[in-house]
Order: structure tokens, then sequence, then C-alpha cells
């Protein structure tokens, strides 16, 4: 199914699974595109900046994020609104919608980045605690990245007539095309100009401005009204009802998502915060799996709940949660078998000596929160933006005194298990939440459940073992393959019942345009 073809998503199961697979695909290859630059690049970046210069960076990255607050939930709500309009073929509605956001998100934005870089040198200082030798090289940094936050509010309103499309194969390109950039340029970069944060910023902030061109380019092709700037009052107050929501939940999501770094730093040192950072991002990696599929499930549900269809909505939710369940957990267990080894090769041994337990933490909490995307998403897509940050903000005093005192008393480590504490907490909420408000599975297992336990738990097993008895990174690296190829072959042959494998072939087969198997041959 071609990106056209897909821009009307119908109500027979397979075809928007085909559709939603399609985008969660392309978003995936992004992300593995960019991921393979990050493994190349970062080991440079790491060694060029030091871990007291990177744990810097990382907390910066962290404080700026809360000037993202200032997008006032526009992007989802321009793809909420742009997105009924398209269902209706309305392409003056869709690019009202559009610009409207855009104007509401660059403005606020502005404002905010401006109090940001004035007020940077106290920042830096006196919340921060960032140390003498790099306090000024952290004070230009700020201020530039607090730009880049501009260009990325404009960008993400302005991608709507892609994302209301299902295009991800073009935004896929763009947004990955940005970081690949960013993270091969930054030590290019650092090693010719020098410069430190400063430099790594001003590398960030130039490779956002060019995604946003590049995105303005194809979405004005996708629909040619959004050429025209335009704004409206009445659609400004419709988005901003809708955004509001969206803006508290944000609010409460930036110290529950944050806060483990700001405060690791605060009560221990920004080398603490460098060794926590690397473990966070190991153990994030596969987490792309469910946000690729959460990412363009929010347009579809919207699309077809504005035709009618909730029961295509809650059918197309549950084959992605279990499709979710089904690929992210092996992928996580076999970051744990080759996280030490990896660690070593890639950061440093010293890395590998602070990281590698509390990636391992972090995995568990990842496995809770990936899988979590899906219903929260849904939820997002069906107006209760209001009862997720109710949620979300009386989530806050709890975990902050959690990650505050686990960060004192086991630093590194600390700061891993709040994270997950919190994460395991916050997806049985919504899962429950989910079920109440929405009728949606709260379960994530296939028809065999017993099996669906039991398979997991056996590889978990193997992973311990293989733990103790292999070292190296090559031979761990061909263990962990040989246990995923066991696994998906019993996860077929076990944990699926055959309607569950018709969906997964015919999903497959649309994806690879291979000519269909014969029902009786699938019966055989």
């Amino acid at each position: 199914m071609s990106e056209t073809r897909a821009e009307k998503v119908g109500s027979s199961p397979a075809p928007v699974v085909t559709v939603i697979a399609r985008g969660g695909l392309w978003t995936i290859a992004g992300q593995v595109t960019g991921l393979a630059a990050a493994l190349f690049a970062t080991p440079f970046t790491l060694r060029l900046l030091g871990p007291a210069r990177y744990g810097v960076w990382a907390l910066l990255q962290s404080t700026i994020a809360w000037v993202g607050l200032a997008d006032l939930g526009m992007s989802a709500a321009s793809t909420r609104f742009a997105g009924e309009a398209h269902a209706h073929s309305d392409a003056e509605s869709e690019a009202c919608a559009t610009w409207t956001a855009v104007w509401i998100s660059t403005s606020v934005t502005a404002v905010v980045a401006a109090v940001v870089a004035f007020f940077a040198p106290q920042i830096v200082t006196s919340f921060l605690h960032v140390g003498l030798a790099t306090r000024n090289s952290a004070v230009v940094a700020l201020r530039i990245v607090a730009g880049g936050v501009l260009i990325s509010a404009a960008m993400a309103n302005l991608n709507t007539p892609l994302q209301v499309r299902l295009r991800y194969r073009t935004v896929a390109v763009v947004t990955q095309g940005s970081a690949v950039f960013q993270v091969v340029a930054t030590p290019i970069a650092l090693v010719t100009l020098g410069g430190g944060v400063a430099t790594a910023a001003a590398v960030s902030t130039l490779s956002s401005a060019g995604a946003l061109l590049a995105m303005f380019a194809f979405a004005s092709t996708a629909q040619p009204a959004i050429r025209r700037p335009r704004f409206s009052a009445a659609v400004a107050r419709r988005l901003v009802r809708f955004g509001g929501s969206l803006t508290l939940a944000g609010i409460a999501d930036i110290p529950l998502t944050t806060a483990d770094r700001i405060l690791l730093g605060h009560v221990r040192s920004s080398v603490q915060v460098a060794y926590y950072t690397v473990a966070s991002r190991l153990a994030t990696l596969a987490s792309a799996v469910p946000a690729a599929a959460a990412q363009p499930l929010f347009p579809a549900v919207i699309g077809l709940n504005a035709r009618g269809d909730r029961a295509a909505a809650t059918n197309l939710y549950r084959q992605l949660l279990q499709g979710a369940f089904l690929v992210l957990t092996p992928m996580l267990m076999v970051v744990a078998l080759v996280a030490r080894p990896f660690l070593a090769v890639w950061a440093g041994r010293a890395y590998a000596a602070h990281s590698t337990t509390a990636c391992i933490v972090l995995l568990v909490g990842v496995w809770f929160q990936a899988l979590s995307w899906l219903p929260l998403t849904y939820l997002m897509a069906i107006d209760r933006a209001r009862d997720i940050a109710r949620i979300r903000l009386a989530e806050i005093p709890p975990y902050l005194v959690l990650a505050a005192l686990l960060a004192i008393h086991l630093g590194v480590l600390g700061a891993a298990l709040a994270w997950s504490l919190r994460s395991a907490a916050d997806s049985l909420i919504f899962f429950l939440c989910g079920t109440r408000w929405a009728k949606l599975s709260i379960s994530p297992l296939t028809t065999r459940r017993a099996a669906s336990l039991m398979m997991p738990v056996m590889l978990a097993c193997a992973v311990a073992v293989l733990s103790e008895v292999a070292h190296a990174l090559a031979v761990r690296a061909l263990l962990a393959l040989g246990l995923v190829v066991l696994y998906g072959t019993g996860a077929w042959l076990v944990m699926l019942v055959e309607p569950e494998r018709a969906v997964m072939r015919q999903v497959l087969t649309r994806l690879l345009r291979l000519p269909r198997r014969p029902a009786n041959a699938a019966q055989r």
C-alpha cells in the first residue's frame, strides 16, 4: 500500500493494521538509522567532551524540555482537529487548524525561550550547579538550545498534513535525517571548532532548522492549502481547550521524565548523570517498537472514530498491543544480555562498571512504559487528555520524594530504581483507565495465555545463565541472535493460534507485496 493509498484509512482490520505497520516500520527504520549513527558517533562525543561536560550536556537537554511546555499541546491538538477535517475532505479547515496551532505554539515558545535565555546564568549556576570550569560554555549552550526549541515547536505542528495522512516514511526521513546529521556532525565540529557543549548545542539547532525547511516542503506538497499562512480565533479556542489538558499532562511529564537526571546531578555530580544517561539511552533502544506503533495509532484512531467505526479502532489497538508485547519482550532481554560488554566497547570500561546494573533495572521500567504508550495514545485520541493530566500531576510528589531518597542513598542505581518503579505504576494505571473508559484490553497476551507467560520466563532464565558463562561481546551477540531465533520460532508455533498467524501473514503479505496464500493452504 503506497502512502497515497494509505491516506484514507478504512475500517477493515487488516488494511488498517497494514497502514499502521507500514508507518511503524518506517518509523523504526528511521530510528534504527539514527541509532546506527549514534552508535558510531557518540563514543567520539563522549571522549571529546569527557564525563563531566557530557553530563552537563545531558542536564541542559533535560532542562530545556521545560521550554517545550510552551507548545501548549498544539502538536497533538493540530493532529486531532486537522485529522477530523481530513477525514471529511475539508482542506481549508485542515490548513487553518495546522497554521493556527503553529502561531500559538511558536508565539508562546518564543516568549518562554527568551526568558530562559535571559536567566541562563542563574539557571546554570543555581539550579543545575554546573562547575566553574564549564559554566560559561553551559550558559551559551543553554541560550542556543532555547532557540532550537522554537524551531522544533514550528516543525512539530507543520508536519500535521503528513501525520494525518500516515505518511511516516516522509516524517521518518526528515526527522531521523536531522538526527543523523546532528550525532555525526557533533564530534566533527568538536574536533574542528572546539567549544565544548556550546558547539554541540549549535549543531543541534542547525540540524533542527534544516529539518523544519524540509518538513514544510513535504507537508505543503501533501496539502497545498497550508502554503498560505492563516489564523482563526474560533479554531484557536478549540485548540487551546484541547491542548490545555495536554499542557497540564506535559507539565507533569517533564519532572517525571527529567527529575531523575536533575536530582542525581544535584545530590551527586554531573559525572553520575553521564553514567545514568548512557544507561538510560541503551535501555530505551527497544522502546522504538511500541513508540513506532503508538505514533500512527493516534491519527488512525481519530480517523476511525470520526467515521463511527469504534470496533475497528479497539481491534486495531488490541492487535498492536499483542504485537508490541511479542517483539518488545525478547528485545529487552537481548539488551540485558549484551549490556556490559557492549558498554565497555562503546563507551569505555568506566561506563560498563557504573552503568550496566542501572541499565538492567531501567529495562524493567522501559517494558512497562513502552507498552503503556498504546492505551495512553488511545485515550488521548478519544479526548481523555484532562484525565491523563490529573493522573500525571498526582504522580509527581511521591515520585520526586522517592527519586530524591534513592538518588541520595544509591546514586545511579537509585535513580534507575525510582524511574522503573514509577513507570510500572504509571503503566498499570493507564491500562486500568483504558479498560474502564474505552473497554480496551488490559492484557498484551495472545489467546494462548499460558504459553505467552512461559516463553518470556524461559527466555529470561536463559539470559541469566548465559550472562554467567559468556563474557565477550561477540559471543554474547551470537548467543542473543540464537535466542531471538528460537524465541521467534516458539512464539509463532506455540504462542499464536491460527487466526492470529493468519492476520500476521496478511499484514506481512501486504507490507512485502507477496502473492497471497490461499486460505485452504494455510489450514493444511
